[in-house]
């Protein structure tokens, strides 16, 4: 026969043998869930939207200035790129390039329409809205069919004299006689531009500006860009699902284990295989208890009772109260306690030597029995 658990194992499976069984048969049943939607059921098939082709168009300025004359540090004639600022009275004329850009599936070329036209306002922010107290717009160039192949285009190359621009804005200033709010100076590309994905046509627009903000002596530039422009084509994909490593292997184990906790729970229970003895019990309940009052507990040898009233506590828990309350120390030899307060012996015997009392405690010197001793017997710690 398979060796009993330890008596703590035992002790503890009666305890919650009732919630171990629930536990066991809830594992049973989820295991047995996991394993049928995992290994016995058809496996899922779901639809799914595919990308098949993308197409994305965008828009930047790239702009330069030619230095006019010499000046330290230029010399005339030098180019200037891309700056975040200029000097009006050198570089009083940008030119400004625009480029699209182009990503498409199957690398088919789109066509661009492209009006520029310069945008010059004196706008003010009131209440969370913007307000335009004046705006002139002057179209520059326009320009029709552009190839945009894959890759970088340049559409057109523009200029602008900021020059002039700031001549104009202050002979507005000064014919309005005030100025209102705040100038500004766009140069603004409106974009149409035609294209094709797959076999589905593309018509679309976009608007990019480029903020020019003439000051005293120089001037600044910014782009302010639409963002990229995406079409996407797709096509519906059937795709089976497999199982998660939780459904295809945690099932199985859990139903097994479950399975296995029951069937021990069960056939021990009718074998007696996890039963507890009464001795076994009062040993464990013991055990527990002298852990647990060990600091109370010294090892000596117990002097005999003499002419002492002997009286047997049931556990040691209650011979060890006594001892504390009335300040008495508790003494052990060879599986027997004992505490003497005033002219009482009071004793316990572990339960594993109760069935043999010493009889030195019990007898007096002259080997008289003391009448007030109880009789000998297992004690139990309860």
């Amino acid at each position: 026969m398979i060796a009993q658990p330890p008596v703590s194992i035992r002790t503890r499976i009666n305890q919650l043998f009732v919630v171990l069984v629930i536990v066991c048969v809830a594992s049973v049943a989820v295991g047995g869930y996991l394993t049928f939607d995992a290994h016995i059921e058809a496996p899922e098939t779901v639809t799914e939207e595919q990308t098949t082709g993308t197409w994305t168009v965008e828009g930047e300025f790239e702009h330069a200035a030619t230095v006019n004359r010499d000046s330290d540090p230029f010399s005339a004639g030098d180019r200037l790129t891309n700056r975040p600022l200029y000097f009006t009275s050198v570089t009083p004329v940008l030119d400004v390039t625009y480029v699209l850009t182009h990503e498409a599936t199957g690398d088919k070329p789109a066509s661009a329409t492209t009006d520029f036209s310069l945008v010059i306002s004196a706008v003010q922010e009131a209440n969370g809205e913007t307000v335009t107290h004046w705006k002139i717009s002057e179209p520059l160039e326009n320009v029709e069919g552009v190839t945009v192949d894959t890759g970088r285009t340049s559409v057109a190359t523009v200029q602008v004299n900021v020059q002039a621009v700031q001549n104009r804005i202050e002979a507005v200033q000064s014919n309005l006689g005030s100025t209102p709010g705040d100038t500004r100076v766009e140069l603004v590309a409106d974009t149409a531009i035609t294209g094709q994905l797959d076999d589905n046509s593309i018509d679309t627009t976009r608007t990019d500006r480029l903020q020019l903000e003439p000051q005293a002596s120089v001037y600044t530039v910014s782009a302010a860009v639409q963002s990229p422009i995406t079409r996407e084509t797709t096509t519906s994909v059937a795709r089976t699902v497999r199982p998660s490593p939780i459904f295809l292997y945690g099932g199985p184990i859990i139903l097994l284990a479950g399975f296995s906790g029951l069937l021990i729970l069960l056939v021990g229970r009718s074998s007696g295989w996890l039963d507890v003895t009464g001795t076994e019990r009062a040993h464990y309940r013991f055990t527990i208890a002298r852990s647990d009052l060990d600091g109370w507990i010294s090892t000596a040898d117990i002097p005999p009772a003499g002419s002492r009233q002997i009286a047997r506590t049931a556990t040691l828990t209650d011979l060890v109260d006594i001892a504390i309350n009335s300040d008495q120390p508790v003494i052990e030899n060879n599986g027997e306690y004992a505490t003497i307060v005033d002219n009482v012996m009071y004793l316990y015997v572990a339960p594993e030597t109760s069935a043999n009392t010493t009889k030195k405690h019990v007898d007096g010197a002259d080997g008289s029995g003391d009448t007030t001793a109880s009789d000998t017997g297992a004690n139990n710690d309860t």
